[in-house]
C-alpha cells in the first residue's frame, strides 16, 4: 500500500477534483491529465516557488502580448506605447526588443511582479480559465491551474 504523500502533487490534484488518484495520469514536471481524448482535462500542479518561476518564464516569453500602455507604465519609457502600437502586427518578433527595454529599465523581476499584481498568477498559468486554486496537503501548499 502506497503512502498518499508519495506524490503530493498527485494527492493535491486528487483532493481538488475529488477523484481517485488512479483516475489521474502524470505527464511530466507537475503536468497531469484527467480523462481521455476530447474529454481530457490538463492541469499544472506547482509549489509556490515553482509557480512563480513558471509565471516568470511565461511572462518573459510573451512580453509582446502586453498592452503598450502597461509596458510604458512599468518601464517608465514614455512614448514607447506609440512605437509599439505602430508595430503591433509584429507580435512575437517584438519580444526580444521589449525584453531589452524591460531589462534596461525596471528589470524582468519588477515587470513580472507588476504583471502578477495586476492579473494574478493564474492569468499566466491557467490558459483554460485564468484561475489559481490552492490546496494544502502533505504539509505543503500546492497551486493548481487548468491548462485546457
Amino acid at each position: 500500500m502506497s503512502n498518499k504523500c508519495d506524490d503530493p502533487k498527485l494527492t493535491a490534484l486528487s483532493q481538488f477534483l475529488s477523484i481517485d488518484e488512479d483516475d489521474i495520469s502524470e505527464e511530466s514536471n507537475g503536468e497531469y491529465s484527467v480523462g481521455h481524448g476530447r474529454n481530457s482535462e490538463e492541469y499544472l500542479v506547482l509549489t509556490d516557488k515553482e509557480a512563480d518561476e513558471k509565471a516568470k518564464e511565461n511572462i518573459s516569453e510573451e512580453l509582446w502580448a502586453f498592452t503598450p500602455s502597461f509596458i510604458e507604465d512599468v518601464t517608465g519609457v514614455r512614448g514607447i506605447a506609440g512605437l509599439l502600437k505602430a508595430a503591433e502586427n509584429k507580435c512575437e518578433s517584438l519580444n526580444d526588443s521589449i525584453s531589452d527595454i524591460v531589462e534596461h529599465t525596471c528589470g524582468i523581476d519588477k515587470f513580472v511582479e507588476e504583471a502578477i499584481a495586476g492579473d494574478g498568477r493564474g492569468h499566466f498559468l491557467a490558459q483554460y480559465d485564468d484561475e489559481e486554486h490552492e490546496v494544502k496537503t502533505c504539509n505543503e501548499t500546492y497551486y493548481i491551474y487548468r491548462t485546457n
